[in-house]
């Protein structure tokens, strides 16, 4: 299982500027619908689900990094959107800082140990702080997708 396989470059955004944590969860949803990896349909029922686990608790990792996630009936396969944000969001963070770094993970009700493998990889490679300011620092969707690539590659070597 590689993230690059969930990753459509289309959902990927460099420059993200919104305002709290509802419009991020719009923009990185937006990102989905306009890159084909949902439908218009879907959007609303998205949003909602992403709203209620925030509810539970921030998803709001720390170390600038945001890792919003659910599950879709209506989905058919796990998908991934990326977004940075240079000014950073609130979004009510453990560490109580700004998230820099958005990835938005969303799959199928029935892939609990998939969507559990990618959720730790994201966490495990946004510890790494030198994989953060390069995706921080990235100029476009396909440098963030190389960085991504590259940090697979070492860690499955």
């Amino acid at each position: 299982m590689r993230l690059t396989e969930y990753i459509n470059p289309k959902c990927v955004s460099v420059d993200m500027e919104v305002k709290g944590k509802d419009e991020a969860l719009e923009f990185l949803v937006g990102l989905l619908l306009q890159g084909g990896s949902i439908t218009a349909a879907q959007k609303k029922e998205i949003i909602n689900i992403l709203k209620k686990r925030e509810a539970l608790g921030s998803t709001g990792v720390g170390y600038g990094v945001g890792i919003p996630h659910g599950k879709c009936s209506s989905m058919d396969k796990i998908v991934l959107a990326i977004a940075v944000s240079k000014k950073g969001v609130d979004f009510d963070s453990l560490d109580g800082k700004p998230v820099h770094i958005f990835f938005l993970l969303l799959g199928p009700e029935g892939t609990p140990t998939e969507h559990l493998k990618a959720l730790a990889r994201i966490a495990r490679f946004s510890k790494d702080r030198n994989f953060r300011e390069r995706i921080v620092k990235a100029e476009t969707p396909e440098e963030i997708l190389k960085i991504i690539k590259e940090r697979e590659d070492k860690e499955l070597a």
